[in-house]
């Protein structure tokens, strides 16, 4: 089987990588919860929500730099957060100046069953480890294979459900960075 790319991740982007456009009331923006956001992940692999408007474009997130992310793509994100989706990750990935690394993993419940999983990245500069940590950070969503395997759903989406993620990019204020590097100085003091 062929590495998958983002472009296997696509939806109804066309070849420039527009979507359709939505209809969005005044005012309104996306930004959904964790389980929301599950919900457009598993519509977008599984189908079957016509309902659902397509807000999130496709891009290569893990191949990217953040100042390189194609941010005028998320016209209806919300604030500081973008949302893509794009092919999974488990391990450090390097972008040409920089790299994403995985910090921690967690659960998703829905219903009482572990629906999926919110795993983060934190991006460093430079291309040896330690780099410098940046303020920038992506949740990767996956549906669990578990539920969604392909016993449950049959073999032709099984290479969907196990490589097609929804990911939330977002930076963290410096402010609170540096608040923190004040704390940590005054406790070694």
């Amino acid at each position: 089987m062929e590495k998958p790319s983002a472009a296997s991740a696509g939806g109804n982007n066309d070849n420039r990588g527009k979507r359709a456009p939505v209809e969005v009331p005044c005012g309104c923006r996306f930004d959904p919860t964790d389980e929301e956001l599950m919900v457009y992940l598993r519509n977008k692999i599984m189908g079957g929500r016509d309902d659902l408007p397509d807000y999130i474009s496709t891009a290569d997130v893990f191949g990217t730099s953040p100042n390189q992310l194609p941010f005028d793509r998320c016209e209806y994100s919300a604030g500081k957060k973008w949302f893509f989706y794009t092919v999974g990750q488990n391990d450090d990935v390097f972008t040409g100046d920089g790299y994403w690394t995985p910090t921690s993993e967690e659960a998703i419940c829905i219903d009482g069953q572990v629906d999926g999983y919110k795993k983060e990245f934190t991006y460093y500069c430079g291309t040896e480890h330690p780099g410098n940590r940046t303020n920038w950070y992506i949740h990767q969503f996956r549906l669990n294979p578990d539920v969604y395997g392909a016993s449950a759903v049959g073999n032709n989406l099984d290479y969907k459900i196990s490589s097609v993620v929804a990911c939330m990019v977002f930076r963290k204020e410096a402010v609170v960075q540096s608040n923190r590097r004040k704390i940590k100085r005054k406790r070694k003091n």
